[in-house]
C-alpha cells in the first residue's frame, strides 16, 4: 500500500510513502484547528490499517441506513500499481445500530465486524497513530 486517505465529517488524514518498505508519513487536517498534525506512523496506525483490511460481513442490511450523516467514514487506499484506488465507506456504531455498517457500491449495505482499533484510532490523531508528532500551520 502506498497511500491512505481517511475522510470524516471533521478531519482528513493522509498517509503516504514512496516505497512499501518505508514507514508511512501522516498528515492530519481538522476543521476546528488551524494547524496540521504530522507524524510518522506507529503501532496505532498499523492497528488501524489491519482493522480496515480485516472486515467480516455478518449480514446484509434490509432497510438501508441513511448515508448522509456525520457517522460515516470513507477510507481510500492506493497500492503501488497503476490501478485505481479502493474506497471503503463505514458507519460508526451508534444507539440505533450498535454495529458497524459498510456501504458497498451505491446501495448495498452490510453489518460488519472489525477490530475496535479502527474506531478508536480513526479520529485520534498522531497521539495514538504515530511515533512522533509535529504541528504546523495549515496552508
Amino acid at each position: 500500500m502506498r497511500e491512505v486517505l481517511v475522510s470524516t465529517s471533521n478531519q482528513r488524514l493522509l498517509a503516504f510513502r514512496t516505497d512499501p518498505g518505508e514507514v508511512f508519513e501522516i498528515v492530519i487536517a481538522r476543521r476546528d484547528r488551524n494547524e496540521l498534525e504530522r507524524c510518522k506512523a506507529g503501532a496505532g496506525f498499523a492497528r488501524f490499517l489491519e482493522a480496515a483490511s480485516s472486515i467480516f460481513v455478518v449480514k446484509k442490511v434490509e432497510a438501508v441506513v441513511e448515508t448522509d450523516t456525520k457517522d460515516w467514514v470513507t477510507v481510500e487506499t492506493w497500492d503501488t500499481s497503476t490501478n485505481p484506488g479502493r474506497e471503503l465507506r463505514l458507519r460508526a456504531p451508534n444507539a440505533g445500530e450498535p454495529r458497524t455498517i459498510m456501504q458497498w457500491w451505491l446501495y448495498d449495505q452490510y453489518v460488519v465486524e472489525l477490530d475496535d482499533g479502527f474506531w478508536s484510532n480513526v479520529t485520534s490523531g498522531c497521539a495514538e497513530l504515530g511515533i512522533s508528532v509535529e504541528m504546523g500551520k495549515a496552508p
